[in-house]
């Protein structure tokens, strides 16, 4: 029986070398692979990735997971997550050097902004201008050489002071073609600054198209926001209440100008507080607006406010040459209409009204009252 045992001692002893060669193997490849990627990776997108960890699972695609990474833009480190996972096509793999990646999932990003509060202002945002625009058409081309997907799943972005500024970031962009196709990205977030704390967003953005003529369009989408806090903001020491949402539908063209339709409600709103005497009469009101925006000049046009379904006010504007230190601003405002029994009862609850409105107030009897222009 000897020589059984010695046949099952050298077999026992075969398997286990198996084994771990296949260890061996397996680990070598495994770091072969992701080094191969998050080289390539760099190679196109500038960015280093830094993980603790990787490994990969076969599946329709080659899977690489890394955990814990950290994102480095010149060194400097601009991104951290709890894990990337990138998944390559075999094709790609094997006759493309694995780019352009099949998909990229970021599991819990966390952003920081760099750079001083004081820079964050309308004079430190660069000019949208034709250079702009081509600059973030070569970028989105340069993106879509390293993948064709990107999930976001519960980002974060924090400002220079590691102050949270949104939270519950999800997006899901994507192409549907290898090449010349456009980008399509649909996200929603949570606003955590100041003020409007509390504010959510969500979009649907088109982006990228290849196109030579600058009057194109480079991209359109529209940008919903909702559960805005009122009552955080304070107008002239008077406290509104109410229910705002609305949407803002932008369309970029190839010359950095772009124009924008936006379309505001608020339900039952009212004002309390300063001189009131009580809380005003709730009403919904509804704000509709066009934009249109380039380097000399920025205009509003078809700005109408309505409240309970009737026209409240018109007007349109402009700023002329916005980046220059002295802009010229012109507002007119016109068809303004006044009901007049509701006039009179807001008139009434003013404590401590001046004069002159009381005895106006007074001397309005019914109908509606209208002012055609002001300048």
């Amino acid at each position: 029986m000897r020589w059984l045992y010695r046949i099952a001692l050298v077999f026992g002893a075969f398997v286990v070398a198996l084994f771990a060669a296949v260890l061996i193997v397996h680990n070598y490849y495994q770091t072969y692979l992701a080094n191969i990627l998050i080289a390539r990776f760099k190679a196109r997108s500038g960015l280093q990735l830094i993980p603790e960890r990787s490994s990969f699972r076969f599946s329709t695609h080659l899977v690489i997971r890394l955990d814990r990474p950290r994102v480095l833009d010149r060194n400097q480190q601009i991104l951290e997550l709890n894990r990337i996972e990138l998944a390559c096509s075999y094709h790609a793999l094997l006759f493309e050097g694995g780019l352009p990646l099949y998909s990229i999932v970021l599991d819990r990003p966390a952003l920081r902004l760099f750079g001083r509060k004081s820079g964050l202002s309308v004079a430190a945002i660069p000019p949208l201008n034709a250079q702009a625009a081509k600059l973030l058409q070569e970028n989105v081309q340069r993106f879509s050489g390293v993948t064709r997907r990107v999930i976001v799943n519960n980002a974060s972005i924090v400002d220079s002071e590691g102050h949270l500024l949104f939270d519950n970031i999800f997006v899901d962009a994507y192409r549907k073609r290898k090449i010349g196709s456009t980008w399509r990205a649909k996200f929603d977030a949570i606003w955590r600054g100041a003020p409007l704390t509390g504010v959510k967003v969500a979009g649907d953005l088109r982006l990228g198209n290849e196109t030579s003529d600058l009057t194109q369009e480079l991209g359109h989408g529209t940008v919903w926001f909702w559960n805005v806090p009122l009552q955080q903001i304070q107008v002239a020491s008077l406290h509104p209440a109410g229910e705002l949402q609305g949407n803002l539908f932008l369309t970029i063209r190839g010359d950095g100008s772009a124009s924008a339709d936006s379309a505001i409600t608020i339900r039952q709103l009212q004002f309390s507080g300063g001189r009131l005497k009580a809380p005003t009469a709730p009403q919904n009101v509804a704000l509709h607006l066009a934009a249109q925006f380039s380097e000399q000049r920025l205009a509003l046009s078809r700005v109408t406010l309505t409240g309970g379904g009737h026209p409240l006010m018109q007007a349109e504007g402009y700023v002329q040459e916005p980046y220059s230190p002295n802009p010229t601003v012109r507002v007119k405002v016109g068809d303004v209409q006044i009901d007049t029994p509701q006039f009179k009862k807001f008139a009434a609850q003013i404590r401590d009204a001046p004069s002159w409105l009381t005895s106006a107030a007074n001397q309005l009897k019914a109908g509606r009252l209208k002012i055609d222009r002001v300048w």
